[in-house]
């Protein structure tokens, strides 16, 4: 299991600030920070992400999340979960929860999304990371970078043969991590120090 953005933060003494609709997640979050004895103490908020700008009252230098693949896997009968909605209604809170996102980033600040692709009821892509990029254009934020994060294959291999004689569909073992900049990317040089040189 990969570490958690709270126990880096904590580790390197940066102050986190965790939002989830499930106050039994949150639960399990403290008593993982203190069983790690993180330092500073994170702070954690139930609640929506859509009405983010009514919880907190800050800016931040990046925002860090792995959003619902659509329906792909349900999360809870709530019906402000993302994961209950349908395309139309996820692909409207979704955009509304970055251009929140967005607001909160302060100046030369990131916002980093890891997604993965989900298919409608016809079987086709909902364009996950499409529609996470168009968002944060909308909301004035350009992409800039992009990685592949490589899933444990497992039974991939065995499902894909399967999968592909039935119904043409190819296997994914593979998330997008988008990583999207607020600002202009030279002035990024002077507040984190980036060792910057032409065309890269």
């Amino acid at each position: 299991m990969g570490r958690e953005p709270v126990d880096i933060a904590g580790e390197l003494g940066l102050n986190y600030t965790g939002i989830d609709l499930s106050e039994r997640q949150l639960a399990a979050n403290r008593v993982q920070a203190t069983n790690i004895g993180t330092e500073p103490v994170p702070t954690w908020i139930c609640g929506d992400s859509e009405k983010v700008s009514e919880m907190v009252d800050e800016k931040f230098d990046l925002v860090f999340t792995c959003p619902p693949y659509g329906d792909l896997e349900r999360y809870s009968d709530d019906p402000r979960d993302l994961s209950t909605l349908s395309i139309a209604e996820f692909r409207h809170k979704y955009h509304t929860i970055i251009e929140s996102c967005c607001d909160m980033l302060k100046d030369e600040g990131f916002a980093c999304f890891v997604v993965g692709d989900y298919r409608d009821k016809f079987g086709v892509y909902a364009n996950l990371p499409g529609q996470t990029v168009a968002a944060f254009e909308r909301a004035g934020l350009g992409l800039y970078n992009w990685a592949i994060l490589v899933n444990v294959t497992g039974s991939l291999p065995l499902r894909v043969g399967i999968q592909f004689s039935s119904s043409r569909k190819l296997g994914k073992c593979h998330q997008d991590v988008l990583i999207f900049a607020k600002g202009n990317p030279r002035d990024f040089v002077k507040k984190w120090k980036l060792d910057f040189t032409e065309g890269n």
